[in-house]
């Protein structure tokens, strides 16, 4: 299967842990490909993240890429910063319309 663009974000992550905001809601999305940019980043998609990490949150530096798939996890998805610089995350959404 072939997927498309089907949506696009910039989200700042501060820190209070934020999701995604701007989820498309037509078509069928599959994953989002996510650029960090700014600032290291913390991510989980199963538990609330903590600068820290203690709840075993992931750590994602500038000019990394990752991918979130299914909508499960799309939902779920949270980020938080790990220093005091907030990071800026580039996402881009895939799917089909």
């Amino acid at each position: 299967m072939i997927y498309e663009s089907i949506g696009d974000e910039k989200l700042t992550v501060a820190g209070t842990a934020v999701g995604f905001a701007a989820i498309p809601t037509t078509g069928v999305l599959y994953y989002a490909l996510v650029s960090v940019e700014t600032a290291p980043v913390r991510i989980n998609a199963f538990a609330t993240p903590t600068a820290g990490g203690a709840e075993g949150s992931i750590l994602k530096y500038p000019g990394e890429s990752f991918k979130v798939w299914g909508s499960k996890d799309i939902d779920s998805f949270k980020a938080i910063r790990q220093t005091t610089t907030s990071g800026v995350l580039q996402i881009l959404y895939f799917g089909t319309k």
